[in-house]
């Protein structure tokens, strides 16, 4: 009986001695990732440059029509296909969307989403 006490009281200290202490530690996500307070520049966004390389970072892969093996259907192979999309209010609708967000691996950075929001109420130029 004193053997089964003793080993009882030996794992519940190592349980105490693994456990608690890994238990106690607090990660909250501004401590770990900032406050997020940096801000997003949606000026002057140019079809050309910020809005180009979103579209090559999140999108291309599914809206190139020569990537048949991967493409969507919808073609973002010249400004005037974007255009038609951004206008009638998909693109953003899209890339806003958490139940079916675009890309489909999940919705882009938050400033992305705001640049290209920005350009669409601009008018979507071709700048």
């Amino acid at each position: 009986m004193k053997k089964t006490i003793i080993a009882f009281g030996t794992l519940a200290g190592l349980f105490l001695l693994l456990c608690v202490p890994s238990g106690c530690f607090y990660d909250n996500e501004e401590d770990l990732y900032g406050t997020g307070t940096t801000p997003c520049d949606t000026v002057n966004m140019r079809y050309s440059v910020e809005i180009k390389q979103i579209l090559q970072d999140n999108c291309y892969d599914c809206h190139l029509p020569s990537l048949p093996a991967t493409y969507s259907g919808i073609p973002f192979e010249t400004y005037d296909q974007l255009k038609v999309v951004a206008l009638n209010g998909q693109l953003v609708e899209r890339i806003n969307s958490a139940a079916a967000p675009m890309p489909q691996t999940g919705l882009m950075l938050p400033c992305n989403r705001e640049k290209m929001e920005a350009w669409v109420n601009a008018g979507a130029p071709n700048n």
